[in-house]
């Protein structure tokens, strides 16, 4: 009897083994070359993730500690990513604008064609913000102005229309009942 239990019990163990580990096709590769991480995966994965610059630095040296990462990828290059689309950008006073969007637009490698493109402008509590948005949403949006601790005013709205050369581009303009009635020079009216 206790001979019995004890094959029970082992059949019991070979029957809950995944069938997974006895198929050919699902084990893992031991080619470790073509899992390492590029470059331009971990900035698709640090944007993905929304990661501020510490944490994405963070990410990146425990990547190349653990060797998921290419060789040519560099754990720094988050300290200065920023830097090379700062060329594009003016600061005035507080607020920053885009002052080249052709040249914004080819360094992200992506083609300016103004009627792809509609102008949002936003605003909250603390800031103002105008972005380029795709139509269809296929590529990312483009950070044109922002300008913190403003509010939603006819002179700051027409100053970002000024600065981001809106009447050379002529985009097609979105953005919250307020802006646009501010734009159009309405009196806008608060609902619930």
């Amino acid at each position: 009897m206790y001979s019995d239990d004890e094959d029970s019990v082992s059949s019991n163990s070979e029957e809950q083994q995944p069938s997974a580990s006895r198929d050919a096709d699902c084990l893992p590769s031991t080619d470790s070359s073509n899992q390492k991480i590029t470059e331009g995966e971990l900035h698709d994965l640090i944007r993905d993730l929304e990661l501020p610059k510490n944490k994405a630095e963070l990410l990146a040296s425990r990547l190349q500690q653990w060797n998921l990462l290419h060789h040519s990828v560099k754990v720094t290059a988050f300290r200065t990513r920023k830097q090379e689309f700062e060329q594009f950008f003016k600061t005035v006073g507080y607020s920053t604008y885009c002052k080249d969007i052709g040249g914004l637009m080819d360094a992200k490698h992506m083609r300016h064609s103004p009627e792809q493109w509609l102008l949002f402008i936003d605003a909250s509590k603390t800031s103002l913000k105008a972005v380029l948005s795709h139509h269809g949403n296929k590529l990312p949006s483009i950070p044109l102005a922002y300008a913190p601790s403003t509010k939603e005013t006819y002179t700051a709205i027409t100053n970002i229309l000024v600065e981001v050369d809106y009447k050379e581009y002529q985009w097609e303009f979105c953005g919250d009942f307020n802006v646009i009635a501010i734009l159009l020079g309405l009196q806008a009216r608060y609902t619930k």
